[in-house]
């Protein structure tokens, strides 16, 4: 990723690629997006148990213009998702730090998540993200929110920048 480029986003496209099954709660986003103004469209990636459940909720709300069921997609597709995508979802009921959410920082996307304890390490709710709830309607954040994330995730979430701090960390002991 490179974290210097500003990507072309799409106002109105939110991308979700969280596994379809009860605790990422994939169901309440169709619920909560019913309601979202009509030109906002929803790409929902990955695969799992609930997939027909929610298939036949968009077919039956009539949302299919409106929202994308695209699969497993590869790391190039998935790519593709966050460059293109301005807001990012992911509400899951438990986690510890997801990648996904790191990508999608690093994407520039803007981080519409649960306010659960892992996400509160990385999201200000209306700074760098959103702390999603079922009545969350206005989807404007800082206007900054996008280098924000970016320099979060240089400074704080590069696996190999933060493996030589912490044995630096260690060798001071």
């Amino acid at each position: 990723v490179d974290l210097n480029f500003t990507y072309n986003k799409q106002s109105n496209l939110i991308f979700s690629n969280r596994a379809l099954v009860k605790n990422y709660n994939i169901d309440k986003i169709l619920k909560w997006f019913l309601n979202l103004d009509h030109d906002m469209r929803l790409i929902i990636a990955n695969d799992g148990d609930m997939k027909k459940e929610m298939q036949e909720y968009v077919s039956r709300y009539d949302l299919s213009s409106r929202v994308e069921f695209v699969g497993f997609l590869t790391k190039e597709e998935q790519e593709e998702y966050y460059k293109r995508s301005k807001y990012y979802i992911s509400i899951p009921t438990s986690d510890s730090t997801s990648v996904s959410l790191l990508e999608a920082m690093a994407f520039g996307c803007i981080p519409i998540v649960s306010n659960i304890p892992a996400n509160r390490e990385w999201i200000l709710d209306g700074i760098n993200g959103l702390f999603w709830n079922e009545n969350l309607k206005n989807l404007e954040v800082y206007l900054e929110a996008e280098d924000i994330n970016k320099k979060l995730i240089k400074t704080k979430a590069i696996f190999s920048k933060s493996i030589r701090d912490y044995i630096q960390q260690l060798e001071s002991l």
